[in-house]
């Protein structure tokens, strides 16, 4: 049976996890996400089972870049990052309400996030196949999304960071400097 071992669980050649035992979890991350999103790439119609599966692993890789544990809040580093893969967002606010229209709302409730936790209204949100970029910032505030684009743009991150053997290690390492 595939999985990816609890990294604690690991023979460790000073503070580095074998090549070896890398190597198997990168195996099965291509396998199991990069290969498989790549399939749904060619139909359209496949655009939101994509969003949700890429989301989550382009937040991991956001956590990642800024050193943001799974159990604290994405911070205004990790909306810079999100400024930065998603151009149309102009800056953090505009970044951070994007996050909470797409990424809760279809995570948690496989719909448009309308309002904040905190029941704070949320701008807009909507989903066509009829615009050239993935992300729209209309000038109401409002966003509109082309989902397989969007996932598209994911997959793209997701190709780069799967070419990184260790990344796991490499985040940690310089997460504590």
């Amino acid at each position: 049976m595939k999985r990816i071992a609890n990294l604690a669980d690991r023979p460790r050649v000073g503070r580095h996890i074998r090549a070896k035992d890398m190597s198997e979890d990168l195996k099965n991350f291509r396998a199991w996400y990069v290969d498989v999103l790549e399939d749904l790439r060619a139909q359209r119609d496949a655009g939101l089972v994509s969003l949700m599966i890429a989301m989550p692993l382009l937040e991991r890789y956001i956590r990642s870049k800024n050193c943001v544990p799974p159990e604290d809040s994405l911070n205004q580093a990790c909306m810079v990052t999100v400024c930065g893969i998603f151009q149309a967002l102009p800056d953090v606010d505009a970044a951070r309400k994007f996050w909470g229209v797409f990424r809760n709302g279809f995570l948690h409730q496989a719909t448009l996030s309308l309002k904040t936790n905190a029941g704070r209204n949320l701008p807009a949100g909507s989903l066509t196949h009829d615009i050239a970029a993935p992300v729209t910032l209309r000038p109401d505030g409002s966003f509109v999304v082309i989902p397989i684009s969007l996932a598209r743009r994911s997959f793209e991150l997701l190709r780069v960071i799967s070419q990184l053997s260790s990344l796991p290690v490499q985040v940690r390492q310089h997460c504590r400097r």
